[in-house]
């Protein structure tokens, strides 16, 4: 199975020009990085600055948010043709990221290979799902996001533990 993850970018970042994977300094975006280097999945980032980017494009440091409709309006703009060739070249697209970043691609959730990730706690739930995670092997985060995807949920810790507790109730 061919899976992409893409993730938003971090307030922390290296001072110097790097390839977006590098660049990035946050705890969740490098928790990401994790569950991708697991996966061996295509990266991809939400740039507040650049839109949606490879993840080993090189670019500058930036100091840039999604602070308003119009930069949400401006990013939607750089989705394609990126998006549609990730879309087309991937068996799932996994997305995890917050919803202020999110909502960049709510005119994509009803696709049927995007899965999303969901957390009303804020950017501490985001961490707290992205740990947990990373610590899963290969196959289990492949079971997992199939299961999440033909069950029509979203990444949760919710759905995480649920599929936990059933999949251990079948090794009994």
């Amino acid at each position: 199975m061919k899976i992409a993850i893409i993730t938003s970018c971090s307030k922390d970042k290296l001072d110097y020009s790097a390839m977006a994977v590098n660049l990035y300094q946050g705890q969740f975006f490098q928790a990401v990085v994790k569950i991708n280097t697991i996966l061996h999945a295509d990266l991809y980032v939400m740039s507040a600055k650049y839109g949606l980017i490879q993840a080993w494009q090189e670019i500058e440091p930036y100091n840039q948010r999604i602070e308003n409709k119009s930069d949400i309006a401006r990013l939607k703009l750089t989705l394609e043709p990126l998006l549609g060739s990730i879309l087309d070249s991937h068996d799932l697209v996994v997305v995890l990221m917050g919803s202020e970043y999110a909502s960049v691609f709510e005119d994509y959730f009803t696709h049927e290979k995007l899965l999303r990730s969901e957390d009303h706690r804020g950017s501490g739930g985001f961490k707290q799902l992205a740990f947990k995670l990373r610590l899963l092997s290969r196959k289990e985060l492949e079971n997992y996001f199939i299961n999440v995807h033909s069950q029509k949920e979203v990444i949760s810790i919710e759905t995480l533990e649920a599929w936990q507790k059933k999949k251990q109730k079948t090794l009994l």
